[in-house]
């Protein structure tokens, strides 16, 4: 029996993919990285599923994605999984909330940054005017503490919804690329209710839930659970905001990149996903530059295969031309008030 939808409890409307513990092990710890990474990493997953497979369903009433079973990963599947994550300095969903922030400042503004990674939004609240002790932000990783506590933001290693300010209340509350690791909307909600001012605003970013599809129809990376758990579109953050006593003020998608970015983009994550299966190039390419005594050779290496991979450019070609037709959005910002 498949699991209900999460947001509105519906049944599912159908399947859009099934990962094996073996093929989804494969992916997060690769066998070309050592075989005892790989086979622990395929016990947590059947452990945390109970079982051999994971679903990803999709809702036909909120037109959510999301894994059956709906559990996040845990904190011993994302040390193994990546335990030092690389964070990008810059993201479109930062300049778009800062323009929503414009002058915020000047009125003495409060704002949690939830999962704030090494602080680079953070970062530039500062540089437009943003005092460091009217912000807040949690998260888990240790370089990515000390980094935001290096702006003089305060910085908790807690779950939300376990975090405890005394009397403390934010007037802005983000989740940048965070929404989509998580399961227990429930209390995550409540954690954010009991978090915010009366007439507080919710800024989200998510990856766009149509590209996901697109790039796994296209032959590209899979997005897989226990990683990502749910997949997004503005339905679904209507229905999200409806459910939790907020209103929906906007989504925006991210401008589709340029023709050239979007080629490259595709070849190399047709490369990585081919890295992943016995007998292909990439896996051959892969596989060498492992046995190689430094990364920067390492990356030489794989650069110089996926040059010489028909392949993977062929998918580069794929999504370049779809991109010529308008493309396909990789993110997906939503903008949430609390209902007064």
């Amino acid at each position: 029996m498949s699991t209900n939808c999460p947001l509105c409890g519906l049944p599912p409307r159908g399947v859009i993919q099934t990962f094996t513990a073996a093929q989804t092990a494969e992916l997060f710890t690769s066998r070309v990285l050592g075989r005892e990474p790989n086979r622990r990493m395929e016990a947590i997953l059947k452990d945390l599923w109970h079982g051999e497979t994971v679903q990803v369903m999709r809702c036909d009433r909120c037109d959510f994605g999301y894994a059956d079973p709906f559990v996040a990963g845990t904190a011993e599947f994302y040390q193994l999984e990546a335990p030092d994550t690389p964070y990008p300095r810059d993201k479109w969903e930062y300049r778009h909330t800062l323009q929503q922030l414009a002058g915020w400042s000047a009125q003495g503004a409060t704002l949690l940054d939830i999962g704030a990674g090494k602080g680079y939004f953070l970062s530039q609240l500062i540089e437009a005017g943003w005092n460091p002790g009217n912000l807040m932000a949690t998260e888990f990783s240790a370089a990515g503490r000390r980094a935001i506590e290096g702006l003089g933001v305060t910085c908790h290693p807690t779950d939300v919804r376990a975090l405890e300010v005394g009397e403390r209340r934010f007037d802005a509350i983000c989740l940048f690329q965070v929404l989509e690791h998580l399961d227990g909307y429930d209390a995550l909600m409540d954690a954010v209710s009991r978090l915010a001012t009366p007439k507080a605003h919710l800024f989200i970013a998510v990856p766009n839930g149509a590209r996901i599809d697109f790039n796994e129809e296209n032959g590209l990376q899979y997005d897989c659970p226990p990683n990502h758990v749910s997949r997004w579109r503005p339905k679904s953050f209507q229905v999200f905001a409806e459910k939790y006593g907020w209103t929906l003020e906007g989504c925006a998608l991210e401008p589709a990149p340029s023709l050239r970015d979007e080629a490259v983009y595709g070849a190399v994550n047709r490369f990585i996903r081919q890295s992943h299966v016995p007998g292909t190039w990439a896996r051959t390419v892969y596989a060498a530059a492992r046995r190689l005594p430094n990364r920067r050779a390492g990356q030489a290496v794989k650069a110089l295969g996926l040059a010489a991979s028909p392949d993977a450019w062929r998918a580069g070609a794929r999504v370049a031309r779809a991109a010529a037709g308008g493309g396909v959005p990789h993110a997906l910002w939503a903008h949430l008030r609390r209902r007064v």
